[in-house]
């Protein structure tokens, strides 16, 4: 018959033992992707599901969008794994209020069940929309495509000078200084 010491003692040892466990997975997370700004994730490739989620801001909540959004986003890292580009995954949306800032491949880590599984960073995703003309919106979109100026001019048929006028605007309206950051600007705003 257990007393109510034991029993405290026991309830007490399970509820340690649980955030010991919550620990290590933070931190073998935090290891593998070098940086969490927002949130995170870990999606288990071998079963196809989310098996642990943590947000880090309070205002923003952006892994609680995962949520509902979430077989599409295990179905996208587990096929982009299977073919071996797990990495390309980063700047892309990962639910309506997220976007992928980093993905490290776990292996078949203890504190995930020895399943194989990978970790995402979570970034919040911006939401304010910059207003862009129409020209602006399809130069953008040819250079996240990664066309150059000169394919670009060609594409919409227009000076290679025009383009590189509609890239420094994009550079001041969006606010960024190279192409990488374009990019991710584009993509976390979907503004092309």
């Amino acid at each position: 018959m257990l007393t109510s010491f034991m029993i405290g003692v026991v309830s007490r040892h399970a509820e340690l033992y649980v955030q010991c466990s919550e620990h290590r997975r933070r931190e073998r997370v935090w290891r593998a992707l070098r940086k969490v700004s927002d949130a995170g994730c870990v999606i288990d490739l071998e079963a196809r599901r989310l098996v642990w989620l943590f947000d880090l801001t309070e205002g923003r909540p952006c892994a609680g969008a995962l949520l509902t959004e979430e077989q599409e986003v295990v179905e996208l890292v587990a096929s982009e794994h299977a073919a071996g580009r797990v990495d390309q995954l980063v700047g892309r949306p990962a639910a309506a209020a997220a976007i992928i800032s980093g993905v490290a491949n776990l292996g078949c880590a203890l504190e995930f069940g020895q399943a194989p599984c990978v970790a995402l960073a979570l970034d919040h995703l911006e939401r304010e929309q910059v207003p862009l003309s129409a020209r602006e919106r399809e130069v953008a979109r040819l250079l996240v495509e990664g066309y150059s100026v000169v394919n670009a001019a060609a594409i919409l048929s227009i000076s290679e000078n025009s383009i590189r006028t509609y890239v420094r605007r994009l550079y001041r309206k969006l606010e960024v200084t190279n192409r990488a950051d374009l990019t991710r600007k584009c993509i976390a705003q979907r503004v092309c």
